[in-house]
Parts: structure tokens; sequence; C-alpha cells
């Protein structure tokens, strides 16, 4: 089992309770350099060769992702200074979080919380769109359909690892 395998795994198992079956696919370089995607598959229904290729995936049911990415003129220093207001805020209100670098311009913080399992699609979507505005995160990952890179993989493009931080 290589790593991508282990971390979709324990994703489904113990983020997901075993409650979502997300969708996986992955990107590459076609031989003319444009992207190129895979077809997107359920996890549960994923070849083992699909899971270690897999790049990126959907969110669960239970997962709220709070998106920073510098906007016009904001420098990664001044990005960092907020996610790290928003990981003490998090902190402060008892909300367990887990923040990752994607390696390139920003943030993703990742919150689990169990009671999203009892919503439907248009509740979970107000839910996370609540925690969206008031941490003024990007308004894109609010749905169980968007894409978001692996964590603690290699990006596909990039080669950078989308880490986790400690703030």
């Amino acid at each position: 089992m290589n790593e991508t395998e282990t971390i979709l795994g324990e994703l489904y198992k113990i983020n997901g309770k075993q409650r979502t079956n997300f969708r996986i696919f992955n990107n590459y370089i076609k031989k003319n350099g444009s992207k190129g995607f895979s077809k997107w598959i359920y996890y549960l229904d994923a070849t083992k060769e699909q899971k270690q290729k897999a790049t990126h995936r959907t969110l669960l049911k239970n997962e709220i992702v709070l998106d920073y990415d510098p906007e016009k003129n904001e420098t990664l220093n001044e990005i960092t200074t907020k996610v790290k207001k928003v990981c003490e805020d998090l902190k402060n209100k008892q909300i367990a979080y887990k923040c990752y670098f994607t390696g390139s311009r920003g943030y993703h913080i990742h919150i689990f919380r169990y009671k999203m399992f009892f919503m439907n699609n248009i509740e979970r979507i107000e839910y996370r769109n609540c925690y969206i505005e008031y941490y003024k995160a990007e308004a894109q990952k609010n749905s169980d359909n968007v894409p978001i890179a692996i964590e603690n993989i290699k990006h596909w493009k990039s080669s950078k690892i989308k880490k986790r931080c400690f703030f």
C-alpha cells in the first residue's frame, strides 16, 4: 500500500467515519504539455492503481475547508498571518482543525463536524458557507463535489507536498 492509499483509507475510515464515499481522480501532464484529468471514481469503487495515482478528492460530507490564497498584491507572509489568526480563533472556540500549506500559494484549513452527517446537501452547503463567510475564506469550497488536492502527497504539477502546519 502506498502513501496515497493510506491517506485515502484514513480519510474514509477516521475522518469520514465510513459515511462518505468521496470521489477521487488524478491530474497529469499530457505529451503536448496540456493538463489531463482521469475519470472521477468513487473511493469504494476505485482499484488499487486508481487509489495510488489519485491527486485529488472531493470533500467529505462532514468536512469544511477554509481556503486561503493571496489576493491581489497580498504577500504569502500576509496570508500566513491571516491563517494563524483563524487557527487561533478555532483553538479558542475549541474547534478541532488541521491546517495545510498547499505548497504553492496558500493554505487549507480542514474542519470535521460530526453533525454534518445528518444534514442534506443544501444544509451542508449553508453550514459550510457560515464558516467560510465568518472566517473570510474563498467561497468555492462549499460543496461535497468540489475537488481538493490530497493531503501530504506531491502535487501533480509542482511536485510540492501539501504539508501539515501547526499554528
